[in-house]
């Protein structure tokens, strides 16, 4: 009884909301927030949210947009709008096992939008009223429709000077044609970058078609710039992201989680922004794994998914995510979040290299999992100082890494290359034993910790601590 009251509050709430909206439309209160921006990713996210829902109900639901971008003037309001009840409504009256098919193309200047269904159809007496407040067709009463959305949406194309159409047959289905100009007045506006969609679907599982599109990547090696790995299965939600990063990041790209793996691996990015419903290995799996990895562990996730429940965006935290961004997401939010966590981790690494510079090195509070590979990496180190074996190719195979990516992985850690920190580590060892034992002489410290040479051992101390080690000696008595 309770959960009934609920729903028809749910119901009486969206209907009042959708009354104001069309009230809002045809009054013109407030001016639209007129964008420009790229339409085909924006409808392509908000058809991800109910890819999901569709697929749970055994409708294969599909968008094949006939360009990959299209720049335009939009209301993205107005277009989630249309987009939400065009879709709520053909997942509505399609039965199991129908399709639903979103089509975008370019022509004289417009983007004509299709939304078609394979569903139970309209009849023709019907057609002529079907944008009408209230109305409602045969079938209406058995989906408890109130027959305000595609009122709403006739008027807010309407507004955005555009026009809708529909064509059906009873028992084959129901195809609306919504053409919108590609450029509103002679005015110029503001970028659109996207924002989260309140009213998004809840989702469990994807299925997405993926255009064959080259994604642009960055250099593979010798850039300072900070590396990203984009792992999502769909191409244009890919190059979407990506549009909104690579003036200021270095670019990778993987399909799916399998391929995230991998290629996280080869190349120790910086950071990996994934997206979580994935065919195989889905993104949970991916932090999953990347977390439990000793080579990949310290490196940050967002997530940037189509499930909204707060049960996803908890699990996702749970895996091991930094962060979790819906769809269509903010893309202002998105890189503040990558700068943010871009920058946590450059504090982190300029803090330690500093405490280490002076043997404080354990005073900086480190993630469990980072600070449990450097303590091996150093227990590998001090065994290594006994037999003279301080190459960081003998180091890399005895931590099971390649040369590169321990290097990749000390570097992100520490601030230091492989070569630095395992001599940092040696110096910071001596540095203690020269504190603590007035007696041994110098040079069997610095044979100790690995230095066959005496006066390199010096001079490399002197270099870094600005004194001999007899001088410090003296100095740590007082």
């Amino acid at each position: 009884m309770g959960r009934a009251i609920v729903r028809q509050g749910d119901s009486l709430l969206e209907l009042i909301n959708q009354l104001l909206d069309i009230a809002k439309v045809r009054s013109a209160i407030g001016e639209p927030d007129w964008r420009t921006g790229d339409a085909v990713a924006y409808i392509r996210m908000i058809a991800e949210n109910y890819q999901s829902y569709a697929s749970q109900q055994r409708i294969e639901l599909t968008y094949v947009p006939a360009e990959t971008s299209v720049t335009m003037d939009f209301v993205p309001d107005y277009l989630r709008k249309i987009m939400r009840n065009l879709l709520s409504n053909a997942l509505k009256y399609t039965p199991e096992y129908g399709k639903i098919f979103i089509t975008t193309k370019l022509s004289n200047d417009n983007i004509i939008i299709r939304v078609a269904d394979t569903g139970v159809g309209i009849a023709q007496k019907d057609l002529p009223h079907i944008f009408e407040a209230f109305f409602q067709t045969d079938n209406s009463s058995k989906h408890l429709g109130t027959g305000i959305g595609l009122s709403l949406v006739k008027q807010i194309v309407t507004n955005m000077d555009g026009k809708i159409t529909v064509s059906s047959d009873v028992g084959i289905g129901t195809v609306f044609t919504v053409t919108l100009p590609i450029k509103h007045g002679k005015g110029r506006f503001e970028k659109f970058l996207g924002y989260a969609d309140a009213e998004a679907v809840d989702t469990d599982h994807i299925s997405s078609d993926n255009a064959d599109v080259e994604l642009p990547e960055g250099m593979q090696e010798g850039s300072s710039v900070p590396s990203i790995l984009i792992v999502e299965d769909n191409t244009d939600v890919s190059y979407y992201i990506g549009t909104q990063l690579k003036e200021q990041y270095n670019l990778f790209y993987a399909k799916n989680g399998e391929d995230g793996l991998e290629r996280a691996g080869e190349l120790m990015p910086d950071l990996i922004i994934t997206d979580l419903m994935m065919p195989g290995v889905d993104g949970y799996e991916l932090c999953r794994q990347i977390r439990s990895s000793e080579i990949l562990s310290h490196i940050p996730i967002i997530i940037i998914s189509a499930k909204s429940t707060e049960a996803d965006r908890v699990k996702g935290f749970e895996v091991g995510a930094d962060a979790y961004l819906y769809k269509p997401f903010n893309s202002d939010e998105l890189n503040i979040r990558v700068t943010k966590l871009l920058d946590m981790r450059h504090q982190l690494r300029e803090k330690y290299s500093r405490a280490m510079d002076e043997g404080k090195e354990q005073t900086v509070q480190l993630a469990e999992s980072d600070q449990q590979f450097l303590n091996k990496l150093v227990d590998i180190i001090y065994s290594q100082m006994s037999n003279g074996e301080m190459d960081t190719e003998t180091i890399a195979s005895k931590i099971f890494m390649s040369r590169s990516q321990l290097n990749r992985k000390i570097l992100a850690i520490t601030g230091y290359n492989t070569a630095a920190y395992i001599l940092r580590t040696r110096m910071g060892r001596a540095m203690r034993m020269l504190a603590k034992d007035d007696i041994t002489p110098i040079s069997d410290i610095a044979d100790k910790c690995g230095f066959m040479d005496y006066s390199y051992f010096t001079r490399i101390f002197k270099q870094l601590y600005k004194m001999t080690p007899t001088q410090y000696r003296k100095r740590a008595k007082v």
